[in-house]
């Protein structure tokens, strides 16, 4: 029987054909079916009849142009563990064909056929290699069961898939914190979790899991996440590493490892409390600070703040954060209490900008620091002045030019303008303000004496100025009294009392409002040094 030829004839359509049942791309599905049809149309346009038959192809001549066109198309994407199946016409000599078959690169195959020598399976015995370009060929030594050889050699030709690749992403917000850490792994192409987690190592060591993401939860994957089971150490590094021989479904390796870094934040610590703890004489106005080792969550820590006789320090107190967030600051709406002591704690509930705890227990306190005000001065005799109208004038005033500079840089705000860091004033008088003026009566009998007191007693608090106002005959109608001290020179003194007191504006503090009120027509001013400290004191006078 001479029909094996037409079988032979067959192959390089089959070959074109051979991944319809296992190919998974619908282009190589179109590519396949085209070829397979211009292939049969070739052969029965030779026949003689209208439907092929075994006899129509016996006698048919070959078209080896048209043959060469179909064994050389090329298929792309082939699965690295599907096989390539040919199917024959005619039963072959299985022997023979196995033969003629020959795989190039060279790679270990395994050769199943199916019991009538019709179907042949060319599976790779472990896997096809990636992006790799395989020529299947037969010789001419192929023969069918009736000895009839193939009259020319035939190939077919198939592209494998690339390797696959894995990404690895630490879920954002997540891995600077001492809670566990997720990390998102992404791969190309299926893989086993069981594959994954063998592949997957913490340096240092963690315990953690792998779990897939998706609803097929057993089934080879392309996305998994990888959780730590136990809480990281605080300021440290961790490298998360999927190895390059983790294999996927088709049993290849990675293209490459992957690896990951983990940042641990560091726990925040309290480096110091203001008052510190032990304080005495503290003034009225103190405004109380902690800082921290670290920016801190604004939120957390201002409700971590406590200080006692104040059942609400967010109402009974004004908080503002200084230096980066690092810094918290609380200044009492109300001063404090004339000779009475505070308690100042934080608790563990305060967190970092990191997300770090404080402390382990977030209702135990963490810092504590206490303080007790200064007692209420004793009154004292003095012998003052009568006032006097205006003039500035001025009696043991050893720093009477700083005085008279002081009093020219807040008339500079207090007229409309603006004084830099330098002591320079723009906008002088542009909001229609009188400037104020000096008096010798104020400055004589309460300002300088009361800057002497606080300034050779290391102090700075309000005490009575009414009394002090009242003593010299000013008891009546509105007035307002600033304090400020400086370790520098007196000139420089002067212009940081400014800046100080500019710095209010916005929040509308007492000393810019005292400075700009236009009930004020004078003032007293005194300035004294001692102990390391310029101390000045100012007093506005309707």
């Amino acid at each position: 029987m001479r029909k094996a030829i037409a079988g032979l004839l067959s192959l390089p359509v089959i070959g074109a054909l051979y991944l319809l049942p296992v190919a998974r791309r619908r282009a190589a599905l179109r590519m396949v079916a085209v070829l397979g049809v211009g292939a049969l149309f070739t052969l029965v346009a030779l026949s003689s009849s209208a439907t092929p038959t075994a006899s129509a192809f016996k006698s048919a001549p070959v078209d080896t142009a048209a043959l060469a066109r179909i064994s050389t198309s090329v298929v792309t994407g082939h699965g690295l563990s599907e096989p390539v199946t040919i199917v024959f016409s005619e039963p072959v000599d299985m022997a023979k064909v196995t033969a003629a078959l020959q795989v190039t690169p060279a790679a270990a195959v395994r050769l199943d056929w199916s019991p009538d020598g019709t179907l042949l399976h060319v599976t790779p015995v472990s896997h096809w290699a990636p992006s790799t370009l395989y020529t299947l060929s037969l010789s001419t030594t192929a023969v069918g069961r009736d000895g009839t050889s193939l009259p020319s050699p035939l190939s077919a030709l198939f592209l494998t898939r690339s390797a696959t690749t894995a990404t690895a992403t630490v879920q954002p917000g997540v891995g600077a914190t001492a809670t566990a850490p997720i990390v998102d792994l992404s791969f190309s192409t299926p893989v086993t979790a069981s594959a994954v987690a063998a592949a997957l190592t913490v340096t240092p060591a963690v315990v953690g899991k792998v779990s897939t993401i998706g609803p097929d939860q057993g089934a080879p994957e392309t996305a998994y996440q990888w959780q730590a089971t136990e809480p990281l150490a605080p300021g440290s590094s961790y490298s998360l590493s999927l190895a390059s021989d983790l294999r996927d479904v088709e049993g290849a390796p990675l293209a490459a490892g992957v690896t990951v870094k983990l940042q641990v934040a560091a726990l925040p610590t309290v480096v110091r409390m203001r008052p510190a703890t032990g304080s005495t004489n503290v003034a009225l106005s103190q405004a109380v600070s902690v800082r921290f080792s670290q920016p801190m969550d604004r939120a957390s820590t201002q409700a971590a703040f406590h200080i006692s006789a104040y059942t609400s320090p967010a109402k009974q107190g004004r908080f503002s954060w200084t230096e980066g967030g690092t810094v918290l600051v609380w200044t009492p709406r109300a001063p404090f209490g004339y000779g009475s002591h505070y308690t100042v704690t934080v608790d563990g509930s305060a967190r970092s900008a990191a997300g770090q705890p404080l402390g382990a227990d977030p209702a135990a306190t963490v810092a504590t620091a206490t303080f007790s005000t200064v007692h209420r001065p004793a009154a004292k005799p003095r012998t003052v002045d009568k006032p006097k109208p205006s003039g500035g004038g001025s009696t043991s005033a050893p720093w009477y030019s700083t005085e008279k500079y002081f009093l020219s840089l807040i008339n500079c705000d207090h007229t409309g303008g603006w004084v830099s860091s330098s002591g320079v004033c723009t906008g002088r008088g542009s909001n229609g303000h009188a400037a104020l003026t000096l008096s010798a009566a104020v400055s004589n009998g309460a300002s300088r004496p009361w800057a002497k007191y606080l300034a050779q007693t290391s102090q700075l608090y309000h005490g009575c100025p009414a009394c002090r106002l009242s003593a010299i005959g000013y008891g009546s109608g509105w007035w307002g009294e600033n304090l400020a001290w400086w370790s520098g020179t007196p000139t420089e003194g002067a212009i940081q009392a400014i800046l100080f007191f500019q710095s209010e504006k916005a929040a509308k503090g007492g000393h810019y409002l005292n400075m700009m009120d236009t009930r004020g027509r004078i003032a007293g001013v005194g300035v004294w040094q001692a102990n390391g400290r310029v101390v000045f004191a100012i007093d506005f006078v309707a």
